[in-house]
């Protein structure tokens, strides 16, 4: 209806997205309306092709429709109208304007984000985590998508998958004091079970014949370690559903996941402190084996462990 018309297109620029009032009135008709549904529709399929004009406007005005409407309050309810069986290129698309937003958010917490909008980016941390999971166990066993309906589901997935695990550890560390009533609403829907159960999942996977679950690891690790900041309860939690051990095998360096180690060390650094049990935990490690990675062949060097302690040599 606008593509191409340029009278339309200034139209539209200085009468909606300048004007407030007007905007949150043609917002709220866009969402109830068949009419304007299906144009939201339209955007949403048509964002992705239009950030690679370069020379036109249709993008800009297309994004700024969708972050009004967020704004406006509509994303759960967006979410929901386009929400099917499958993950879909619209809700991935939605979810990466929402994520754009955050973090072009430079005043402290997000002020368009309400409980329901908060609710529902923690209810899709578990629905997400639970879906890749059970995707990597398909994989695994050599199942692989039936159709290509499947495949583009299991794409879509994994994307909104990593944009939801980012936004999440984002909006948990975006302020010095966090932001308690999200992490209530994490800790009530108990999200450090299905993330700490992805991480686990993400080990079973050989990233050399199984590929294309890059950063799962990073972010899940990094959403742990900002979940046990200053708690507790958390702390014991992670303990006891085995995910210490499971955070310390990630103190490495993996192409496929950048700052692996770094956010590793961090997060054993919020799950350590001041918790005896688990600093004792750490204490009472032992080395089993270790593991010859291709750096440390690259640099002509094997891993031996000798006496409880890991030794370099050169190779012969």
């Amino acid at each position: 209806m606008i593509t191409g018309n340029n009278i339309v297109l200034e139209f539209v620029w200085k009468e909606w997205m300048r004007d407030a009032d007007r905007g949150r009135v043609y917002s709220r008709v866009m969402v109830k309306a068949k009419t304007g549904r299906s144009m939201i529709n339209a955007i949403l399929n048509d964002l992705e092709r239009l950030h690679n004009d370069e020379q036109s406007r249709n993008f800009e005005i297309g994004y700024s429709i969708i972050s009004q409407l967020i704004d406006y309050g509509h994303f759960v309810t967006l979410y929901r109208i386009f929400s099917s069986e499958q993950m879909n290129g619209r809700l991935t698309m939605l979810i990466k304007v929402l994520d754009s937003k955050i973090h072009a958010f430079k005043n402290g917490f997000p002020d368009f984000l309400s409980h329901t909008e908060l609710k529902k980016i923690a209810a899709l941390v578990r629905q997400l985590c639970l879906r890749a999971i059970f995707v990597m166990q398909q994989v695994i066993d050599g199942q692989a998508p039936p159709s290509a309906l499947e495949i583009d589901d299991v794409s879509e997935v994994y994307t909104a998958l990593v944009l939801i695990l980012q936004i999440t550890a984002t909006l948990l560390t975006i302020t010095d004091k966090g932001h308690p009533e999200f992490k209530a609403l994490l800790v009530e829907d108990n999200t450090v079970v299905p993330v700490t159960d992805l991480l686990r999942q993400c080990e079973t996977i050989d990233q050399k014949k199984q590929p294309g679950f890059n950063y799962l690891k990073r972010d899940s690790v990094r959403l742990l370690g900002a979940l046990c900041y200053d708690d507790r309860e958390l702390q014991d939690k992670i303990r006891e559903i085995g995910g210490i051990p499971l955070i310390l095998a990630q103190c490495r360096i993996e192409d496929s996941n950048p700052y692996l180690r770094e956010y590793a060390i961090l997060a054993l650094r919020n799950i350590l402190k001041d918790n005896h049990e688990n600093q004792a935990l750490i204490a009472g490690m032992e080395p089993k084996e270790v593991v010859q990675t291709e750096e440390l062949t690259e640099m002509g060097l094997r891993a031996k462990l000798v006496d409880g302690e890991v030794k370099l040599e050169k190779e012969q």
